[in-house]
């Protein structure tokens, strides 16, 4: 038995709608449907990568039970769920489902759930060079991984609800610290699901954001959250305060302890447990290098839940920001490793390889 249905189609670069009668969105995030031949003479099938050009109206045919199927899967989705044609910015990444199974098991639980109650799952993760590099130099922005890599970093993201990096990259990069992946809020999604919180640790409020800031530029165009600055200054500046207020971020204060060379030592536990406080479940710290080598002090091991590492096939070469934490000594002062991970598993991933890995405490 054949049945008939008509379906109206919009076509642009990058974003795709289909309406059935019913005026039910389909959303091409779920599982592929396919109708076996329209009256073109095509096969037609839907997938969250679908790429097609028809006429703006075909009317299709197929067998009773791909009909049906997708009859009862139109029904399924909720009105106005995602409206591919107009809400996908030409910037949005994807990234294929068969490139998301190696990372699931060194991801925060679906559930939020966590080991540790009062502290969020933590992912430590970062590109580097082979020489262990994260930029040419401080403040420096550095191209290191490829295009394949850089959209794996925005599904992490996605997977966290909050991202979280030191106050240099901040004033260095100007960052978005936002998620890009299609099907998120502002990029085909509701709302803002799928767009972490951006922490900011500051802990002399010594960044200058204003509202042209990208930060803000996203939060006014629904594409991202407005961020928390962690510092240790008491009275942050009124001036900075309100700008976070308005569009609904804030300082989170506490204390910070000064050394006598004049670098900052974070208390990370005390941090993940306010951050946890807060309503953050999982956060994935990016750096820059004082704050990773900071977490990688053996005090604060423990903390890390998952470590993720994309290393390229480049040598920045001497002189630029290298992740190496402080150096370890055994009780006879011997020098010993200052860190090893354990459960070790290495992917290709274009021309870069990807580390997974936890923490050997």
């Amino acid at each position: 038995m054949h049945l008939s249905w008509a379906f109206a189609l919009q076509d642009a670069p990058n974003q795709t709608q289909m309406m059935l009668r019913s005026r039910a969105t389909i959303s091409l995030r779920d599982p592929a449907i396919s109708v076996p031949r329209c009256s073109l003479g095509r096969r037609l099938m839907l997938t969250p990568t679908s790429r097609f050009s028809l006429p703006s109206f075909a009317f299709c045919t197929g067998e009773a039970s791909d009909i049906s199927k997708l009859a009862l899967y139109a029904e399924k989705c909720r009105p106005g769920r995602l409206n591919m044609a107009s809400s996908i910015p030409k910037d949005a990444i994807e990234f294929p489902d068969s490139d998301r199974e190696f990372l699931e098991p060194h991801l925060p639980p679906i559930d939020g759930s966590n080991p540790t109650p009062d502290s969020p799952f933590v992912t430590l993760t970062f590109a580097t060079s082979l020489d262990s590099s994260l930029a040419l130099s401080p403040g420096a922005p550095t191209a290191i991984s490829g295009p394949q890599s850089k959209a794996m970093t925005h599904y992490l993201r996605s997977r966290h609800d909050g991202i979280l990096i030191g106050v240099g990259t901040a004033v260095a990069d100007d960052p978005s610290l936002n998620c890009r992946l299609v099907g998120v809020g502002g990029y085909g999604g509701e709302g803002l699901d799928g767009q972490p919180r951006p922490i900011v640790v500051d802990p002399t409020a010594r960044w200058n954001f204003t509202s042209n800031s990208k930060l803000f530029k996203l939060c006014r165009e629904g594409k991202g959250r407005p961020p928390w600055v962690v510092t240790a200054v008491k009275e942050p500046p009124a001036e900075k305060v309100a700008l976070l207020k308005e569009y609904g971020g804030k300082y989170v204060v506490m204390d910070i302890a000064t050394l006598d060379v004049g670098e900052h030592r974070l208390n990370w536990h005390g941090l993940l447990v306010a951050l946890k406080a807060n309503g953050l479940n999982s956060v994935m710290i990016e750096g820059g290098g004082q704050v990773i080598n900071s977490l990688l002090e053996p005090r604060y091991l423990q903390e890390i839940s998952s470590i993720i590492v994309t290393i390229a096939p480049t040598w920045l070469g001497k002189g630029g920001v290298v992740v190496s934490p402080a150096r370890r000594h055994d009780d006879t002062g011997k020098a010993i490793p200052a860190a090893r991970l354990s459960g070790v598993k290495w992917y290709p991933f274009g021309e870069d390889v990807v580390l997974c890995a936890k923490v050997k405490l």
